[in-house]
């Protein structure tokens, strides 16, 4: 059962490269919509809407157990936050 176990790792590993390797040729601004988990199509009102739920939802103060979190929990938190935070600058950069 080590062989598939391992096989199942290697398969997921290759799997996350090739979407890595994609994402390195799209744009700012493509990537900052994937960040919000929206499309490019999407309005602008509509992703100030998605950005204030994932900010309230990533936000330190608004996740009720965070003390009790490991700090590579509490670090991965916070890169998702501010990857957040400037997806939606870059987006709204574009729109001015």
């Amino acid at each position: 059962t080590g062989a598939g176990a391992g096989a199942g790792a290697g398969a997921q590993f290759n799997q996350d490269n090739r979407a890595n390797n994609n994402q390195r040729y799209l744009s700012k601004k493509e990537k900052a919509y994937i960040t919000l988990g929206l499309d490019s199509s999407s309005t602008i009102e509509q992703v100030k809407k998605q950005y204030r739920k994932l900010v309230f939802k990533y936000h330190p103060d608004h996740i009720a157990d965070y003390e009790s979190f490991s700090p590579s929990q509490k670090q991965e938190l916070n890169a998702q936050f501010l990857a957040i935070v400037q997806a939606y600058e870059i987006i709204l950069k574009d729109q001015a």
